[in-house]
């Protein structure tokens, strides 16, 4: 398309005057010719007029015309990428059900979170609610490394946060999530002991592997 509108287009910067008629004295400007993009459409106008050049300039402006009506594909707007997201996977789940299931999955950790967030803020926290919650993150972290199958990034025409950088760099994410695991680990024992101080220190280390995570493999919000 680009290649096509410096083509035919270069002598005057995307606004064309042509002399398209032998019979036309003058006109003004004519309707404009849309040529369609993703993000906007051009507009062609053209100018009649009388000139000695009248016979040089009509070939160069008919020419750029098919020239940019063939790159636009007749006036229509570029087809959106393919969509796969009822392609099943090697798990029988389908790529959109694998993608909802992973956000879900996240959501419930993301909510647990805030759980032991808003009861260590309290002067006298329900320690029975954090190790509940600590108890959902452990069991959920084992599960994260199977929510990621290939094939389940943006790509797949699904809306989804997870970088091209998962897959890309498979060694670093599995580092990742292994650090997450250990640091969910801890933050449960240490909630099994009732110890706010404990629990405290416990969750830091497990919001920093987080971030870790969102920071490398997570588009920013």
């Amino acid at each position: 398309m680009q290649e096509a509108l410096k083509t035919g287009l270069s002598v005057s910067r995307l606004v064309i005057w042509l002399i398209l008629a032998h019979d036309v004295a003058f006109k003004d400007w004519l309707s404009p010719a849309p040529c369609l993009g993703r993000k906007g459409k051009i507009a062609i106008h053209i100018k009649l007029y009388w000139g000695k050049d009248l016979m040089k300039i009509q070939t160069l402006g008919l020419a750029s015309i098919c020239m940019i009506l063939a790159s636009c594909g007749g006036g229509e707007e570029a087809e959106p990428g393919v969509y796969l997201g009822d392609e099943e996977l090697a798990n029988g789940m389908t790529i959109s059900e694998m993608i909802e299931a992973r956000q879900d999955g996240f959501e419930d950790i993301g909510g647990a979170f805030k759980t032991i967030n808003d009861e260590l803020k309290k002067g006298e926290p329900d320690v029975a609610a954090i190790q509940s919650a600590a108890a959902t993150v452990e069991s959920l972290s084992q599960d994260v490394g199977d929510w990621f199958p290939e094939g389940t990034g943006a790509s797949s025409g699904v809306e989804t946060e997870a970088l091209d950088s998962i897959w890309e760099d498979p060694e670093g994410f599995e580092a990742a999530i292994a650090k997450f695991q250990t640091a969910a680990s801890g933050l449960n024992t240490a909630a099994e002991t009732g110890e706010v101080e404990a629990i405290q220190a416990a969750f830091k280390d497990a919001g920093a592997t987080c971030k870790n995570c969102h920071d490398n493999y997570r588009l920013d919000d």
